[in-house]
């Protein structure tokens, strides 16, 4: 249903691109067939060499009135990325979207819908399917335990309806991401820290302790191709952002209580891990392993100042996200 408002909601829609041209094109086309009439495209590009720039410039010059195009000069990642793109947003709402994705024509509007129905929530996630099997869950919502470790709801599953009312999750997908402005605002938006992975675990983790919720919007549809920039190639550097970012994350997150109790679990897992990534004289993924447990050690001031920065601005318990299932005290999720 449309929105009744005299003057809609402004949506802003990011989408953060390195070498996305075989997507990029049908991304864009998707936003611009939209049913919804307020918005603007704001494509980061994060210093592209595929001529990404170059189409955005010559085949949507039509829309320049719609469409900004900051082209950066080095890749500075997904989460420094968004950051840039939301500093010059004019809308109520962002919109974040990977360049591997495509929009229902009447996407916008449902999750403007569902944002305008509700001011706790903070951000929301459409239903996400499978750019090639498009009846196929992506993700219908992420849960998250003590240690960082998440399971997708629906991932590979037929969508049969099983999923079409919504409910709380623990983080948004970052493949399709609505937020409010006042809220990426208030939090600072994504942790700069963070080239890759963990970004919007992180931050729909924050948006939770601030006192906001995290919502499943089942009746926008957003399909995906899935890990169309990383999967070219998982580098030493993903793996080491992987696993520093994770201990960064739970340690900004849990209360202290908490992060002392659980995080020599954390501890265990990795250890274990680097066990099996000799047995499987897989050198790289040892190195990675232990160069983010010695980054973590080193700045540990940098770390632990920014957990003061959000344990500030906490107004939800730990207890109380454990009670509502949005982070699950099983090590083993």
């Amino acid at each position: 249903m449309q929105s009744t408002t005299k003057n809609p909601l402004k949506v802003s829609i990011i989408i953060v691109n390195f070498n996305g041209l075989a997507h990029l094109k049908r991304c864009l086309s998707s936003v611009l067939n939209s049913d919804y009439g307020s918005i603007e495209i704001i494509v980061v590009d994060n210093a592209s060499t595929d001529g990404s720039v170059e189409i955005i410039q010559e085949e949507f010059r039509g829309h320049s009135n719609i469409i900004t195009l900051i082209p950066l000069r080095s890749n500075l990642g997904f989460s420094v990325g968004n950051n840039v793109g939301a500093s010059i947003a004019k809308g109520e709402l962002l919109f974040l979207l990977n360049n591997d994705t495509e929009i229902d024509k009447d996407g916008i509007k449902e999750v403007v819908t569902a944002m305008e129905g509700d001011v706790s929530i903070g951000v929301g996630q459409p239903k996400i399917l499978l750019m090639n099997r498009r009846t196929t869950f992506d993700s219908a919502g992420v849960f998250v335990n003590v240690n960082g470790f998440g399971q997708i709801r629906g991932l590979n599953e037929e969508d049969h309806g099983q999923y079409n009312v919504p409910y709380e999750i623990s983080y948004a997908k970052g493949a399709a991401f609505i937020v409010r402005r006042s809220v990426w605002t208030q939090l600072g938006g994504f942790e700069p820290l963070f080239f890759a992975y963990f970004e919007e675990t992180d931050f729909c983790l924050r948006v939770w302790l601030a006192g906001y919720r995290v919502v499943f919007i089942p009746h926008a549809r957003v399909f995906h191709v899935g890990a169309a920039t990383i999967s070219k190639g998982i580098s030493q550097k993903f793996r080491f952002q992987d696993y520093r970012n994770r201990i960064v994350m739970v340690a900004k997150i849990l209360s202290l209580k908490n992060l002392v109790k659980y995080m020599p679990w954390l501890a265990v897992v990795y250890l274990n891990r680097i066990r099996l990534h000799i047995r499987d004289k897989d050198f790289s993924s040892v190195l990675a392993n232990l160069k983010a447990v010695v980054w973590s050690l080193r700045f540990f001031k940098v770390i632990w100042a920014k957990r003061l920065a959000v344990q500030q601005n906490r107004k939800v318990s730990d207890e109380t996200l454990f009670e509502r299932g949005i982070i699950s005290k099983s090590l083993h999720l």
